[in-house]
């Protein structure tokens, strides 16, 4: 390390603001960067008169740090198929140093689409009783009725889950061709039902309120 242009016997602020640039009368500057060296250099003494060899120390790790020949660091971006990343630095005492992108171990997620089994089944009142085939609860059965609506008598058609349909046949001991009668029935008769509100909500709300009664019924 030279010293050519200061040998610590100078005073210090004059030779450090020569060294950076600034003027000498501004001790706010000086102070900073005397804390800097002695940080760097972990000198721990607060002697305002500092010897020559602490002057000349924090003289030269500034003219050190200014007059560094270090380039800037080159940063290489990361190559395809998971090759090393490698960060050089270009000072002379620096090795190589590589970082490797890290792999990623999460198996993909595949997401099939679940075609849909549900077979919409209409009943009707001409529906035959003994037809063998057996009403699943997750089928999507369609009922016709007639409802009145501003006066005026319309045909209405709603869809039911399957388990509405065998919960109700199972409660009244209706057959499947007499589910339409009986939602019409119970829709005449109920005195709060709405044409106006969704149906489909009111005749759900019928078919659960009776097997309710039911099962209360059959525990007294």
């Amino acid at each position: 390390m030279t010293t050519s242009t200061y040998d610590g016997t100078g005073k210090l602020a004059e030779a450090l603001a020569a060294l950076c640039g600034y003027s000498p009368k501004s001790q706010g500057r000086t102070a900073e960067l005397i804390k800097q060296a002695k940080d760097g250099l972990n000198i721990t003494s607060k002697a305002k008169l500092m010897p020559t060899d602490t002057k000349l120390a924090i003289w030269q790790w500034h003219y050190d740090r200014l007059h560094s020949n270090e380039q800037p660091v080159e940063i290489i971006s990361q190559l395809p198929d998971n090759e090393p990343v490698e960060i050089i630095s270009q000072a002379e005492s620096s090795a190589p140093v590589e970082i490797y992108s890290q792999a990623n171990d999460i198996e993909p997620v595949e997401i099939i689409s679940q075609p849909e089994p549900i077979t919409p089944v209409e009943i009707i009142a001409q529906l035959d009783d003994d037809d063998p085939t057996e009403l699943h609860n997750l089928d999507i059965v369609r009922v016709a009725f007639y409802v009145t609506k501003d006066g005026k008598r319309l045909r209405q058609v709603i869809a039911l889950d399957g388990f509405y349909i065998n919960g109700l046949i199972a409660a009244t001991g209706i057959t499947r061709q007499g589910v339409p009668k009986w939602i019409q029935a119970a829709t005449n008769e109920w005195g709060a039902f709405d044409a106006h509100l969704p149906i489909t909500r009111q005749v759900k709300y019928l078919i659960v309120r009776t097997m309710t009664e039911v099962i209360e019924a059959t525990r007294k």
